[in-house]
């Protein structure tokens, strides 16, 4: 589905940001057309979304905690409704294991955070809660492909 090249275009986006299409090809190998046609038909397939990646502790937030939720099943998507549409969640998944769903909080103070796990304790159909508290991260790049897949 992918080649090689396309592989290596997306890692010279990740890893060089913005970039010339005519620096992409000087460093791929390829020319700049080719370059141009490949994030074309990446972004078509949704395999590439070029966009900014903000620093959350440059920009003041730098509590960081992911809270895992147990929730009662028949109220799961009004909760999800509301935890999408708060500003300071950015990361919400279901999951296997101890919890249902793992939430990603960033904010500002501990008071930010405090409030935050006192409106979702107050939510009807929130179970349980477990909060854990980043002290220190050390990568912070989910969205990298180190290496290429294998090919087949």
């Amino acid at each position: 589905m992918y080649d090689v090249l396309d592989l290596k275009l997306i890692q010279e986006l990740e890893n060089g940001g913005i970039q010339t299409q005519a620096e992409l090809g000087r460093k791929l190998g390829a020319s700049e057309a080719t370059i141009r046609r490949r994030e074309h038909r990446l972004e078509e397939r949704h395999a590439l979304k070029k966009c900014g990646i903000p620093n959350l502790a440059a920009l003041g937030y730098d509590l960081v905690a992911t809270v895992g939720l147990n929730v009662d099943f028949d109220r799961r998507p009004i909760i999800l409704s509301e935890l999408m549409e708060n500003p300071d969640v950015r990361y919400i998944a279901s999951c296997t294991g101890r919890y249902e769903l793992l939430v990603s909080f960033a904010g500002r103070s501990r008071e930010e955070l405090s409030q935050f796990l006192e409106k979702l304790t107050a939510t009807r159909g929130v179970l349980h809660i477990e909060t854990f508290l980043n002290l220190k991260v050390y990568k912070n790049r989910p969205w990298t492909m180190e290496s290429p897949p294998p090919q087949s």
